[in-house]
């Protein structure tokens, strides 16, 4: 009965907080300020069809570890089509186990044109997955380029301090553009 009720005024109080404030947004700002561009903003032509995007990713996982250690996972490698150029802009990485276990990750993007190490720290947000994890993530802005036929793929380490009862895993992903090779 308690919970029904916090409900109900809940409820009242979000419609009355909306009808009050509905009329002031619908309004929009009045006036406003004169900006002056001193310098032209660089922005990169979504539509040149030289550029095809590309995003690459998957998720990966391994059994329980047995006892304290670090454990690799390699992830699927994309491969570089013919007459082009990758340009990987931006990677993402997620390692996750048993909140207690969990103690390092970093991740390395492989291609024929070297390697890209990548290193994070646990995150105190819960992962996406259920249950009672831990998760290092790791999100960068990076410049790393492949030729044609270059498989690019990305190899995982994650360090646990003891025996874990979930599994170990890896979920990442690259994005990037295509460049046309003359």
């Amino acid at each position: 009965m308690v919970a029904s009720t916090k409900r109900n005024a809940l409820a009242v109080f979000w419609t009355l907080g909306m009808v009050l404030v509905q009329p002031a947004m619908a309004a929009g700002p009045t006036g406003g300020i004169d900006v002056t561009v001193v310098n032209t903003p660089m922005v990169r032509s979504a539509d040149n069809p030289a550029l095809q995007p590309v995003n690459f990713g998957a998720g990966l996982g391994r059994s329980p570890a047995a006892a304290a250690g670090s454990f690799k996972l390699d992830g699927p490698s994309y491969t570089v089509p013919s007459g082009k150029r990758l340009v990987v802009e931006f990677v993402s990485v997620e390692f996750g186990t048993d909140s207690a276990a969990l103690v390092s990750a970093y991740a390395t993007l492989r291609g024929a044109g070297g390697l890209g190490v990548l290193g994070g720290s646990i995150d105190s947000v819960p992962c996406t997955e259920t249950g009672t994890f831990s998760c290092i993530t790791i999100s960068k802005l990076v410049k790393f380029y492949a030729n044609a036929g270059d498989q690019v793929s990305f190899q995982g380490i994650i360090t646990v301090s003891g025996a874990t009862t979930a599994p170990l895993f890896m979920n990442h992903s690259f994005s990037g553009y295509l460049v046309d090779l003359p």
